[in-house]
Formats: structure tokens, sequence, C-alpha cells
């Protein structure tokens, strides 16, 4: 790292002045010729390379002009080296559910000095971490943090918060891409004598490019099925239902669940008595 200093310099004196300046820290020195007219003044800008094992804290400057190997003036004043943590968010995140998902977080020390940095990561419930990095200037790492993403987890958009030394705050965007169906359903005929066996049929197909795992539920009075776990994709699966009527109830009761028991998908459809 570099540190970066601007000194000025006045001849306040009745003499024209040529001599030298010198800068002076505990980690280097710098010293070189000055002419100065009287009541002239001079800007001067110095870069110090700051030696890799020098640690953050407060360091002094000393400024000397000198004449020879006489001391014409000096200034002692006091300057901070600090790290400068900086984080690249990746942008456009987004996870399937049931995969593992992996939230990369590039941080660099952009500042002159090496320094220890505490870093806090959270995201909802699902990642909640602490760690202490150490970083040389200009060194940079990626923090890699993965969670299972349940398959009942809800799709839509989250935000991470990452927190440096309970200081810098940035916010990490990602999204749940969810499971989701379309499902179109008919019966046989329009009307039902009591009795009779009313055909009801379900087509369900994957409403996105993922293919969830699950099982059509229906319910009409006290017939009451369950299907066998099938996994949904883009081509329909039809299910046919065989269902005795009776009217002591109209509404048959249907839905889509993932194998984890949640419900992707309900609805009811009525069945209507002949001559009613």
């Amino acid at each position: 790292g570099i540190a970066e200093f601007t000194v000025s310099v006045q001849n306040i004196g009745s003499n024209y002045f040529k001599g030298n300046i010198k800068l002076s820290t505990s980690f280097k020195d710098k010293e070189n010729g000055i002419e100065l007219d009287v009541g002239s003044e001079s800007e001067l800008k110095y870069i110090f390379e700051i030696p890799s094992g020098i640690l953050a804290g407060e360091y002094d400057l000393k400024v000397q002009i000198l004449s020879g190997n006489n001391l014409v003036a000096e200034k002692i004043q006091k300057f901070t080296l600090s790290p400068n943590f900086t984080v690249d968010v990746p942008q456009n995140l987004s996870f399937n559910v049931g995969s593992i998902a992996v939230i990369p977080l590039k941080i660099k020390n952009i500042g002159p000095v090496q320094s220890f940095a505490d870093i806090y990561f959270k995201a909802e419930d699902f990642i909640d971490n602490t760690q202490k990095i150490r970083l040389l200037s200009g060194e940079e790492t990626i923090l890699n943090y993965s969670f299972n993403v349940p398959d009942d987890m809800w799709a839509k958009d989250y935000v991470g918060i990452l927190t440096i030394n309970n200081i810098s705050t940035y916010n990490v965007p990602f999204s749940i891409k969810g499971y989701a169906v379309d499902v179109a359903t008919s019966l046989d005929k329009v009307l039902y004598n009591e009795g009779e066996t009313a055909i009801f049929t379900i087509n369900v197909k994957s409403a996105n490019e993922l293919s969830p795992a699950g099982y059509v539920y229906v319910k009409f009075n006290d017939y009451e099925i369950k299907t066998s776990t099938v996994t949904f994709t883009n081509t329909p699966s039809s299910f046919t239902f065989n269902i005795p009527v009776r009217f002591t109830c109209n509404k048959i009761n249907y839905g889509i669940y993932l194998e984890s028991g949640r419900a992707l998908y309900l609805n009811s459809i009525y069945i209507y008595e002949q001559g009613k």
C-alpha cells in the first residue's frame, strides 16, 4: 500500500533559502532539496510505500527543514493508516428449490495496511455466519456461503445483509425460483343422478423448467384418494378418478402436493344433480 502526504512550506524569513526538507516516519524517510524566495510558498507531494509488516494505527509524520546540518523548522503531524475493505456483490443470483445455493462474496482490502476484518452475513433463517479474516493491502478473498434450498421454500426475492466490522453494510439480493404447476380438470357429464359414478380427470404439468415430484389428492364425501408420487414435467400427466356420486355434498376438493406435503395447487369443482 501507499500513503500520500502534502506539505506546504513558506519562506517567512528575509533571505533567499536553499536547503533540504526531510520527512520521517517510523517506517520510511525521504529527503530532498528545496529552494524558496523570500515570501514564496511551495506545496510538495510525497508518496510513501508502506512495508507489508506495518499494522493499522496512528503514526507520526515529522517534517524538518534543514540548512546544512542545522534544523531551521520542524513540525510533527499525526496520521492514521487504516484498512479499507470493499465487497463485490454478485448480481442476478437465482437458485432453484431443491438445490444447493452458493453465494460468493469477494472481499478486498484496498487500504494501505493489512488488517483483520469481522465479517457477518445473515440471510433470512438459512444463513447466520460470523468469521474473522485477515487481508494484506491489495489482497482479496472469496467467501462462499451455501445453504440447501428446501423443496417447499417460497419462490420470491430475498436480501442478505453483509456487515464488516459492524460499520460497513452491503445488501446481497438473490431470488428463489420455486415449483409451479398448470392444472386442467374435467367431468365426463354435466349432470348426475344419485348413485352414479362421476369420471373426474385432472391433467397436471410443470409451469416452468423445474420438475417437482409430488402427488394428486382428491376428496368427495367419504371418497378420498392420494395417488402415488410422480414427477411433473412440461408434458401433462393425466389422472382419472371414478367417484361415487352422493349428494350429501356436491363439491369435489382436489390438490397437487409436493412429496413434503406442501400444497402447490388447491381447488374444487362442483357436481350438479339431474333435475335440480
